[in-house]
């Protein structure tokens, strides 16, 4: 029933899209088409039996952008057809990418929201990401906000979203309504306290995976200035699943905090410790950017607690961030529980005004105690990027992977690319 009023919704927003006039619907555009290919020296990425082949990626990219009065629309999406030259692994088409429209039904008062974002993750934390272990996780949403001003600069929001989370491979599909209630405090034109509550009730489509209400209510203080901004919160947060299965509740707090020293060094800090169930972990934002490897095989509850410290400086046309991260997963009811540190180094540099040059290394250590499982991860790649005209753009690189694991496999894997893509529709680079 729940999914037939959210495809219900989606066909008045295509009939409201369809009613607008030709100026008040002016909708850019943009389109690529590519064609990447990827020599690798282990492809299943094993300890012994190593394979080598090419990897053929033929793929487009589309984009569309709005900003109009009452609609704004802005959506991304690529689709790739990955052909392998051995049998190992059978082809496979992926599209991923997200989009979000925006109607103001009563400016200042009503919106309605309709977006999806689609995430490409591993099934197994456990296993390297191969294509047997590769699937994309899509989440969808849709609903209002209303919005009150009781007094000049204060803000009263009513919200309420109907998500479906949709997995490819597994059988973690849910359907979910969420609720959120906040008031923001205007103190002054930079500072605000905003207090927060959530109501979430989850429907897993699996019969043996018990179905789920939680809460959060927090409280919070942000402020911006010329070289400072920061935003804390706190609250506590309680996850209730049906039958016999023990409450997960306690304290979550976000923190983030970003200091210009200067007009070319920028120091980070974010902190976060939230409760949450593994099938919409994937679609929160709070990656921190580090690699998707999470193990989308089970819906279960676990306590994550995430921590990123961060320094970068311009070196005139050279960027460089150091950044050190570690993050912890307590699962409820199963032996998945997990402690992660690392740290990394990024390059970016404008070698010319159509060459610009990247480069990374990544090393993590992340332990499985329940397990006796401890893996030591190192990434490392670097890229050329050329315009060749205004349409026609040349990428090529290399980038090394090697794992180190006390029991699960371990591998190293080296792999070459080079990527022609051109821009059929729209704005293209300089």
């Amino acid at each position: 029933m729940a999914r037939a009023i959210a495809a219900f919704s989606l066909s008045v927003f295509g009939l409201l899209l369809s009613t607008l006039s030709p100026c008040a619907w002016s909708l850019e555009v943009t389109a690529a088409v590519q064609a990447t290919s990827e020599y690798t020296t282990n492809t299943a990425r094993t300890e012994d039996n190593e394979i080598e082949e090419w990897i053929h990626q033929p793929g487009i990219n589309i984009g569309a952008n709005h900003a109009g009065a009452a609609v704004t629309f802005e959506g991304d999406y690529s689709y790739v057809r990955r052909i392998y030259e051995e049998d190992v692994f059978d082809d496979e088409n992926t599209t991923t990418g997200s989009a979000r429209l925006v109607w103001q039904a009563i400016p200042q008062r009503l919106d309605f929201t309709v977006a999806n974002s689609r995430v490409e993750s591993t099934e197994r934390s456990f296993a390297a990401q191969t294509q047997d272990n590769r699937q994309v996780v899509s989440y969808t949403e849709v609903g209002p906000t209303l919005r009150f001003q009781p007094r000049p600069g204060d803000q009263l929001l009513l919200e309420y979203r109907y998500i479906d989370v949709n997995a490819e491979e597994t059988d973690t599909n849910s359907e979910r309504h969420n609720g959120d209630l906040s008031y923001l405090l205007g103190l002054s034109s930079n500072r605000t306290v905003t207090f927060v509550g959530n109501y979430s009730d989850i429907d897993y489509d699996n019969e043996f995976v018990p179905d789920a209400e939680s809460w959060t209510g927090m409280v919070g203080y942000s402020q911006t200035a010329s070289d400072l901004d920061l935003s804390a919160s706190v609250g506590y947060s309680s996850f209730e699943r049906d039958g016999d299965l023990d409450t997960v509740d306690g304290g979550v707090y976000d923190l983030d905090l970003t200091w210009r020293a200067d007009g070319s060094t920028t120091v980070s800090l974010r902190a976060s410790r939230g409760i949450q169930d593994q099938s919409s972990n994937l679609t929160n934002d709070v990656s921190f950017d580090e690699p998707i490897n999470e193990d989308t095989d089970l819906n279960e509850v676990f306590t994550e607690t995430r921590g990123e410290v961060s320094i970068s400086h311009a070196f005139g046309r050279t960027n460089v961030t150091l950044r050190a991260y570690a993050s912890e997963e307590d699962y409820e009811d199963v032996a998945r529980d997990s402690d992660r540190i690392g740290v990394s180094l990024s390059l970016n540099r404008n070698l010319s005004p159509r060459t610009t040059f990247s480069a990374d290394v990544d090393f993590a250590n992340r332990e499985y105690d329940q397990i006796g499982d401890e893996q030591d991860e190192l990434r490392a790649r670097i890229e050329f990027r050329h315009r060749l005209g205004r349409r026609l753009a040349l990428t090529w690189g290399v980038r090394y992977e090697d794992r180190d694991a006390d029991v699960t496999e371990s591998y190293d894997e080296l792999i070459g690319m080079v990527q022609l893509s051109y821009t059929v529709l729209g704005a293209a680079g300089g």
